[in-house]
């Protein structure tokens, strides 16, 4: 029996090693992929995706803070119905 990622391209792996991870954890990949190749921030181009770094890192964090709170709110509306059953 092959390898599991036999057939599928490194852009694909990288893919699905992605899309397994939540949104900071993405971020953080991404840096780190960023810090370990030959990237230059001097350049134009280098700064441009290094502020386009920084926004996909605090959009990560907001969207969080988000999904956080959204969390929240469920539960609380999930205990106030069980109240109303009681």
């Amino acid at each position: 029996m092959g390898s599991l990622f036999r057939n599928h391209s490194p852009a694909t792996i990288l893919h699905d090693k992605l899309m397994a991870m939540d949104l900071n954890a993405k971020a953080a990949y991404i840096r780190g992929m960023m810090k370990g190749m030959e990237f230059d921030p001097t350049t134009q181009e280098g700064k441009i995706i290094v502020a386009m770094m920084d926004l996909l890192e605090e959009m990560a964090d907001v969207v969080s803070e988000h999904d956080d709170a959204l969390d929240q709110a469920f539960d609380e509306l999930d205990a106030i119905d069980e109240d109303m059953d009681d």
